[in-house]
């Protein structure tokens, strides 16, 4: 945030000082405005999503109101297309197995898929931040699933290593 501001600074004549600079709580203030205005207060990230259901949805429609490029990748071929024409934005949209774009990749998907999703993407994910919310449940009872690994996020970053890997939403 601060090399923002201090680039801001130096763009801006009304406020810009020609060095280095630390603002206080009012100086971030109106350099927030200014970046704001500039459009460079929020850069657009590429978000990929792999899965189609609720959370895949309710998570992609945030993050194009954030006005970021998602792609959605479904299991079955028309899975992500039918999602994406529900939605508005910077889409796209695939099958698992497609090349993962985004800088961000959510794990949308049931925690049985774990196994199966990651074998597509062998090294695709490494220096990605991956986003677990995957819940390890046997949906047919909703009773817990054992997971040796002692969550599914760790079990996950076992599996890709090179991969920054969140746990979010449960």
């Amino acid at each position: 945030f601060l090399e923002g501001c201090e680039e801001a600074l130096q763009e801006s004549p009304s406020i810009g000082l020609g060095r280095p600079f630390r603002p206080g709580p009012n100086e971030a203030i109106l350099i927030a405005v200014h970046l704001l205005r500039s459009g460079k207060a929020f850069p657009q990230m590429d978000i990929t999503i792999i899965g189609t259901g609720n959370m895949a949805r309710g998570i992609a429609t945030r993050a194009l109101a954030g006005d970021n490029a998602v792609t959605l990748l479904g299991h079955e071929t028309a899975d992500a297309p039918a999602l994406a024409a529900d939605l508005n934005g910077d889409l796209a949209a695939g099958t698992v197995g497609d090349p993962v774009n985004g800088e961000v990749v959510v794990l949308a998907i049931p925690y049985e898929a774990i196994d199966d999703v990651l074998g597509h993407y062998d090294g695709q994910l490494d220096g990605k931040t991956v986003v677990d919310i995957t819940n390890p449940v046997d949906f047919s009872t909703f009773t817990p699933l054992k997971v040796e690994a002692g969550s599914a996020a760790q079990e996950i970053a076992e599996k890709v290593p090179a991969a920054k890997v969140v746990k979010a939403f449960n």
